[in-house]
């Protein structure tokens, strides 16, 4: 009875004594490294036994950023490619947490650099470019992943950290090379520069443009990004598409809609400061949309004093001029 007691696997589901499985599991919660390799030297676990959302004691370990005992579980011979009910893999769970440590155990185990989670077809790398951990963007970069992989929406990691203002992480794929700075989400057809421009977030903007990106692209509405920073009301990025976009910018580019510029844009909605640069910028004050609407008459309909008194200072069109009215 003794030698066939300790021939039994830990892993053998059947083989488990509850107390001692519960408390395995609860030192994993804790964190607490001594009592795992208690739990694991008293024998009779199952260590792939799941728990809350389908989580063994290995995910649990990673989603926490406990490295004690992610090591003692590996060491005892854990699934390490094991997935919870997300399906999101160890390695996914230290990069969407940002526990850098864990990354290394996952993918010294083995770890699969392009696992996808059952949700949107995230990896470990969109997850950690989304969340912005930049140690681990730069370790799964370095492991080989997929710089260029997409969701299933089409959003690439570079997007997701332009999207989401992690500019120290856009700069990091950009400087690795490799990703694709014109790639499109398979929705609106917005690039990283574009979900960066309405965003609002400028150090990413200007990394991208700095890196070659067409300022000039346009999505399926039409809208490029300076057009979507001036309509979001983004005065930082409508300065730094300003400052960098050069001779061949397209100020007075038409969204499809309603046939609105940049300017007309910032107009319509209010927004003075953006309003203001692209003034600065020669915008031409006298464009109409498609049924004759004005900058000034745009901003006069909303009721934006500001921006009305910005264009009649700056010698805008004739406030007499009248809009072309659809019944």
């Amino acid at each position: 009875m003794t030698a066939n007691k300790a021939s039994t696997p830990r892993h053998v589901q059947g083989a488990d004594d509850a107390a001692n499985q519960h408390e395995l599991i609860c030192a994993v919660k804790d964190g607490d490294g001594a009592r795992v390799q208690a739990a694991l030297e008293a024998g009779k676990l199952d260590l792939e036994r799941r728990h809350d959302f389908g989580n063994t004691a290995f995910l649990t370990a990673c989603r926490r950023g406990h490295l004690e005992c992610a090591v003692a579980l590996v060491e005892a011979g854990c699934n390490t490619q094991a997935k919870d009910n997300d399906e999101w893999t160890g390695l996914m769970l230290a990069a969407g947490y940002g526990h850098l440590s864990l990354i290394h155990v996952a993918l010294n185990a083995g770890g699969d650099l392009e696992a996808r989670e059952v949700q949107r077809g995230a990896s470990a790398f969109q997850l950690a470019c989304q969340a912005g951990h930049l140690g681990c963007v730069k370790a799964l970069m370095q492991a080989g992943c997929d710089k260029r992989a997409k969701r299933n929406d089409g959003w690439t990691g570079l997007m997701l950290a332009a999207g989401y203002g992690h500019s120290s992480v856009v700069q990091a794929v950009l400087n690795a090379g490799g990703s694709d700075l014109e790639a499109t989400d398979g929705k609106i057809g917005d690039t990283a520069f574009m979900w960066a421009c309405q965003a609002g977030h400028a150090e990413s903007v200007k990394a991208l443009m700095e890196a070659g990106c067409n300022k000039n692209a346009r999505d399926s509405n039409g809208f490029t990004g300076l057009m979507l920073a001036a309509g979001y009301g983004q005065p930082s990025v409508v300065q730094a598409v300003l400052n960098a976009g050069g001779s061949d910018l397209d100020l007075e580019a038409k969204e499809v809609k309603y046939g609105r510029t940049a300017f007309l844009m910032a107009c319509e909605f209010g927004h003075i400061d953006c309003a203001e640069a692209l003034i600065q910028a020669g915008s031409n004050r006298e464009a109409k949309s498609d049924d004759g609407w004005t900058a000034l008459m745009l901003a006069a309909q909303n009721q934006h004093q500001s921006v009305v008194q910005a264009v009649l200072n700056a010698s805008g069109p004739d406030p007499e001029a009248q809009p072309r009215l659809a019944w």
